[in-house]
């Protein structure tokens, strides 16, 4: 079996940033202005550790009224322990 591919600068930044409170979601837009990504090179990034089990990715149960759900992102265990190993 293939191993997979070792995650880059930005895929570790997102780790660090989702890291620092594993119990918090929080939104694409939060993280593209904390780590000043544009979406176009985050979003890509988030779904690819979710696809790894790296990160959980949820839509928003209830959003405010007149706005529609929006993705939110949280670390997994296996995120934290792949953040630790690098």
């Amino acid at each position: 079996m293939a191993r997979p591919r070792r995650l880059s600068p930005k895929a570790l930044a997102v780790l660090e940033a989702l890291a620092a409170d594993p119990e918090q979601w929080r939104y694409g837009y939060d993280l593209s202005a904390q780590l000043r990504l544009p979406p176009a090179s985050l979003y890509p990034i988030l779904n690819r550790l979710a696809e790894r089990g790296l990160l959980e990715a949820a839509w928003e149960a209830e959003p405010p009224r007149g706005r529609p759900p929006r993705h939110m992102y949280r670390i997994t265990v296996a995120g934290q322990d792949e953040k630790l190993d690098t």
